[in-house]
């Protein structure tokens, strides 16, 4: 045990394991805070249908942009479990980046500086990438299907802003990816060693 803590602190990756355990418990924190509290409310940003968003000259070259925030009381648990909320972020979301983070702390714990293919460490590359895929696609659909919720409540005045989470998308791809990088790292080095 006392070995495998010295392995653990001496590690060239002793700063990112870290930082991903550090990552874990800030977001067991928010989960618990998002579920622990009551009146929770849908929070969407808008933006005016037909007009430029009021803006504000503060100098020559500064100026306020207005933006525009819709709450909503939720309708049943998906909505709330989904979207993001008036608290934080949402139940899903940091369940996601829970097991990302997760992830992320068992490759930093398996990976060997001198062999980098001595683990296969595609699993856990894999089931991060399907979890923030899966979860761009789950979260988006559900923000669309408010689209014309807001705008009977607006009065046709207002519509959904685009969610900005493509990212997501573009890192679990990238991820699914490195997944089948060090899956094959992994077996051509198996193999090597077998031959030899």
């Amino acid at each position: 045990m006392k070995h495998n803590l010295k392995n653990w602190t001496r590690s060239p990756f002793f700063s990112s394991r870290l930082f991903f355990v550090l990552l874990i418990v800030i977001a067991l924190f928010e989960f618990v805070d998002v579920i622990t509290t009551e009146n929770k409310q849908l929070i969407f940003e808008v933006e005016l249908k037909n007009k430029e968003p009021q803006k504000d000259s503060i100098g020559k070259d500064a100026r306020i942009v207005h933006a525009y925030k819709l709450l909503l009381k939720p309708e049943g648990w998906f909505n709330i479990v989904v979207l993001e909320n008036n608290i934080g972020s949402s139940p899903l979301h940091l369940i996601i980046f829970l097991i990302v983070w997760s992830c992320g702390l068992i490759v930093s714990l398996k990976l060997d500086p001198n062999d980098i293919f001595s683990h296969d460490l595609s699993r856990p590359l894999f089931i991060a990438a399907l979890s923030l895929i899966l979860y761009f696609f789950i979260e988006r659909y559900t923000h669309r299907s408010f689209r014309s919720v807001v705008q009977e409540i607006t009065h046709n005045q207002y519509k959904l802003s685009l969610l900005e989470h493509s990212w997501m998308m573009w890192s679990g791809i990238g991820l699914l990816w490195l997944g089948k990088m060090m899956k094959r790292g992994y077996q051509l080095q198996k193999d090597q060693d077998l031959t030899i």
